[in-house]
């Protein structure tokens, strides 16, 4: 008697065992099946904060280079925006509204076409520093 009763705890703890396996196979089949939901366009990817990140900083890189540029004899400023030799207060004033009208854009966009604005930002400002470098053009605190 002692025998069965063991046998029965046995086949009692064995029969839910095998339930809960069941169910535990039933939930993971059924979370297999549902698609994943889709990412939603209008946040911000890893990739796209890193980008934007980048061109802020180079923005802020060009912004002082551009300070530096009447410390050089015989230099002017390029962009046609700013003039050949802007006041600090107006270099200011454009490189505020750049950063602020780079985000805004970047928040506009959507997907794919958000990261393709902020990579060719991103590559065309670190293109400008890098030739401001090789003019000598530094940045000061």
């Amino acid at each position: 008697m002692k025998l069965i009763q063991n046998l029965g705890s046995w086949a009692l703890a064995l029969f839910a065992l095998f339930g809960l396996c069941m169910l535990a196979c039933k939930w993971a089949a059924a979370e297999e099946c549902e698609a994943p939901p889709a990412p939603d366009p209008t946040v911000w990817t890893t990739q796209q904060i890193v980008l934007e990140s980048v061109t802020q900083a180079a923005l802020f890189v060009d912004y002082k280079q551009t300070l530096d540029i009447k410390r050089h004899q015989g230099f002017s400023e390029t962009n046609p925006i700013l003039g050949l030799h802007p006041s600090d207060t107006r270099v200011r004033a454009y490189f505020l509204a750049s950063s602020i009208l780079s985000l805004g854009i970047a928040q506009l966009l959507q997907g794919s076409s958000r990261t393709a604005f902020m990579t060719g930002e991103m590559s065309f400002e670190l293109a400008v520093v890098k030739r401001n470098v090789g003019l000598g053009l530094t940045v000061r605190f």
